[in-house]
């Protein structure tokens, strides 16, 4: 019984994975920006045209009270809908957006199912197919607007035709019941080419998600990449002062001549590793390549650079275990703060690349095989 429940459950909203689901959400929300108001249009007109052709009949509350409540919902939701048009939102908001449309839409969806019930009950025979038109196409073109959210179309769906769909299969007459048939198997139809397009959008989301991590990522290390630090400096220089640390590897060909390329693989690892585990949370951590790394500190933290500088050399000064053996290596690191050294990305990435030249050439200006720490707010080396 519980695997039924959860079957059901997937059925009406399957699983996004968690990696890809803000990004499902904001494109479920742009979809809705793009086509809700244009349903709730054609929505009200279809109303309009319906209640003019079967619906003036059947009394004040149905023929007309019921319609005039679609309607005013209708233009009251596209008014919204226009005004949020061009509006930018959260992840969490677009969320909330989402549920209240899919709770609005099948109350919208309900009043119309509830007008078209009455007005198929007392049209003669040869006037129901006309009440059945409508409420399929108003229900489908419904389906097509909410169809990347699927718990809101599955709803529509089954509150717009599905009440009908019984009246025509057991009370109406052979023409009904052919109607009623034909709407169902169309539905199914339809169900399932949304279940496919779920499917495919997050696929499509994964592998953008995958494309993109490609892209930005050093694939040996998992750190970012030049590149994908370039935009993090960019968009934090656009946010206020920032503190970008250079630090390349001292005595790194040396473990790559004498033990092999995959050691100096290993130790690349461990030192993005251990960088890392120096860092705090909004530090960012890459490697420009080779055995060059960088780490973008930001504003709050930066009174406390020096320090972290301390923190990222004194890491490193633990031999690193390989299968090989252990080894001992050494860093230099160039330090620059926006906005005294630059105030775009290549200019304080200039300043950072000299202060660490100025720092590895004090290195070998010292050649003792122990080193003292020694930084200053624009260099440091180990």
């Amino acid at each position: 019984m519980v695997s039924l429940v959860v079957a059901f459950q997937h059925f009406l909203s399957p699983p996004v994975p968690q990696d890809v689901r803000d990004d499902f959400v904001m494109m479920q929300f742009q979809r809705l920006q793009s086509q809700i108001p244009l349903l709730y249009i054609a929505t009200t007109l279809s109303t309009i045209a319906a209640t003019w052709a079967i619906g003036r009949d059947s009394g004040p509350l149905i023929g007309i009270g019921v319609p005039a409540m679609v309607i005013l919902a209708c233009v009251g939701r596209f008014i919204i809908w226009a005004r949020r048009r061009s509006s930018t939102v959260s992840v969490q908001r677009a969320a909330t957006i989402i549920c209240q449309s899919t709770m609005i839409s099948s109350a919208i969806i309900l009043l119309c199912t509830t007008w078209t019930v009455f007005n198929w009950l007392g049209s003669p025979p040869g006037s129901r197919v006309y009440v059945s038109y409508f409420m399929a196409m108003g229900s489908l073109s419904v389906a097509y607007c909410l169809s990347t959210i699927r718990t809101a179309t599955l709803a529509n769906l089954a509150i717009g035709l599905l009440p009908l769909s019984i009246l025509q299969l057991f009370w109406g007459d052979h023409m009904d019941r052919s109607v009623g048939g034909g709407t169902l198997v169309a539905t199914m139809f339809l169900i399932r080419l949304i279940h496919q397009q779920h499917v495919q959008l997050i696929d499509l989301l994964v592998l953008q998600r995958r494309m993109h991590a490609q892209a930005n990522t050093d694939s040996l290390t998992g750190l970012l990449n030049r590149r994908a630090l370039y935009q993090q400096v960019a968009e934090r220089l656009a946010q206020g002062p920032a503190t970008l640390m250079l630090l390349d590897l001292d005595g790194f060909k040396p473990v790559n001549d004498n033990h092999g390329h995959a050691a100096g693989d290993a130790l690349l690892c461990q030192v993005a590793e251990r960088l890392l585990a120096s860092c705090s949370a909004p530090c960012v951590v890459a490697r420009l390549g080779r055995d060059e790394f960088a780490i973008l500190v930001p504003e709050e933290a930066q009174r406390c650079a020096t320090t972290l500088a301390d923190q990222l050399l004194a890491s490193l000064v633990v031999p690193f275990t390989l299968p090989q053996g252990q080894v001992r290596i050494s860093a230099s690191l160039g330090l620059a703060v926006s906005p005294q050294h630059g105030i775009t990305v290549d200019e304080l990435m200039l300043s950072a690349d000299h202060m660490l030249y100025a720092a590895k050439d004090l290195h070998y200006q010292q050649q003792t095989p122990t080193r003292t720490l020694r930084v200053s707010p624009l260099v440091a080396t180990r």
